[in-house]
């Protein structure tokens, strides 16, 4: 991925790891409660996805054409969950047969795509260029 960061990737393992070791210490204590190899199931589903996205997704330039319909998309998922029945007291879910599924975890990307777009493209209009704030003089933004 030619203009990635690179920080994002090591810093997103590191973070599915200390939360695997988390699940699994967790789980030795709860012999009966086996959560950390489901995690790692779902952990190796994920990096499967960021890969397939990696491959077809050359430039993520991209999707700064579709600033706007991510962010209706977005809303729409998480408005969703109205309509179906609470889950332990929470409308966050959506449960259709053995599947269950939160739209709102969808719509933090979708919103992701939505502000890195938007502020991309309006960075000229929120930068701090040259303010002077009481006797401070700001830099100029880059």
């Amino acid at each position: 991925a030619p203009y990635a960061d690179p920080l994002l990737l090591p810093i997103a393992v590191l973070l599915n790891g200390v939360g695997l070791v988390l699940i699994y210490r967790l789980d030795l204590e709860t012999p009966r409660d086996q959560a950390a190899a489901a995690q790692l199931v779902w952990s190796t589903l994920g990096v499967a996805l960021f890969t397939a996205v990696v491959v077809l997704l050359r430039d993520h330039r991209v999707l700064q054409r579709y600033a706007y319909l991510s962010v209706a998309a977005a809303l729409a998922l998480m408005t969703v969950p109205i309509f179906f029945p609470a889950v332990n007291g929470a409308k966050i879910w959506i449960r259709v047969g053995g599947l269950s599924f939160q739209p709102g975890e969808f719509a933090k990307i979708l919103l992701a795509v939505f502000f890195a777009a938007y502020l991309a493209a309006n960075r000229h209009a929120l930068a701090y260029t040259g303010r002077r704030v009481w006797k401070l003089q700001l830099p100029s933004g880059r």
